[in-house]
């Protein structure tokens, strides 16, 4: 395990992703392709929760929350490269009551950004 790393909350009630062996380096922290497999896909349903956000305030809020567990444990783990991007993702982000979300569509964009960063990094492995 990596300096213990484990997301706090499970998404969607699915079992908690612990991060174990490390087998190639990144700029922070030492990944594999197993690691970096359970990462990609947390954002992946990262992204899918955000489209089920766009008109949805408790979504949208569980999102936020959801995106700053997914933040913690990539810090846990010193995965800061990803890390930092998710957290500028997440400062974008402004759950509203009543109203359709106005950063959805640069929002969107930002979390295919690290979602393709993610993938390239599993590609190099």
């Amino acid at each position: 395990m990596i300096d213990g790393f484990c997301l706090y909350r499970t998404f969607y009630k699915f079992e908690t992703h612990c991060i174990e062996s490390s087998l190639i380096s990144t700029r922070d922290a030492i990944m594999d392709k197993e690691n970096w497999e359970k990462i990609l896909s947390y954002m992946e349903k990262l992204c899918s929760l955000h489209e089920d956000a766009i008109c949805n305030y408790e979504k949208c809020r569980e999102f936020a929350s959801r995106m700053a567990d997914f933040i913690t444990g990539l810090e846990d783990i010193r995965c800061y490269q990803i890390s930092d991007m998710a957290m500028d993702a997440l400062g974008y982000c402004n759950p509203k009551v009543a109203s359709h979300c106005e950063t959805a569509h640069s929002e969107k964009d930002r979390l295919e950004f690290i979602r393709q960063r993610i993938m390239s990094n599993l590609k190099q492995l």
